[in-house]
């Protein structure tokens, strides 16, 4: 399930995904920790996703009406995160992990000094603070699908 301080839907008391997974003992892989590139610092302005084959250009986050007030917030949590002497990105990975002992972050990389910043999130405490944007994390229409019961199977 995707989870970071842009994507809570998983604490949703509408979902209670994330309840039911403790309920149940259930270990809860956050992808897309990063929050689809905004909290890494590759994403700055639309040129930075505007090539042909990238989606990030459909996400309401990245919107004409939501980019650049997202990332005001995304400036926040650097500062936040300077304060600490960590990366935006290391501040969002310790965030994960200290939602609970139940929630592990899947990290995606091409370059090997991002493995070596990400693993230094293993040494920073934070407390469950929260940063939220504005938008969705799809279009409305393709997030009625994100939490549809399973379909029978059919013998």
């Amino acid at each position: 399930m995707e989870h970071n301080t842009f994507c809570l839907d998983i604490e949703s008391p509408k979902y209670k995904l994330l309840e039911t997974a403790r309920d149940l003992g259930v270990a809860i892989v956050a992808y897309s920790p990063l929050g689809n590139g905004l909290l890494s610092g590759t994403l700055w302005s639309k040129e930075d996703f505007t090539k042909p084959g990238d989606l990030h250009g459909g996400m309401p986050w990245f919107s004409d009406d939501h980019f650049k007030t997202n990332l005001a917030i995304v400036d926040k949590i650097r500062e936040i995160a300077k304060a600490k002497g960590v990366t935006a990105a290391q501040f969002t990975l310790a965030w994960i992990l200290a939602q609970g002992e139940d929630l592990f972050a899947i990290l995606g990389t091409t370059k090997a000094h991002r493995v070596a910043e990400n693993l230094g999130s293993l040494d920073i405490i934070v407390n469950p603070e929260q940063g939220k944007v504005v938008g969705g994390r799809f279009p409305a229409a393709i997030m009625e699908y994100c939490f549809a019961d399973t379909p029978p199977l059919e013998a």
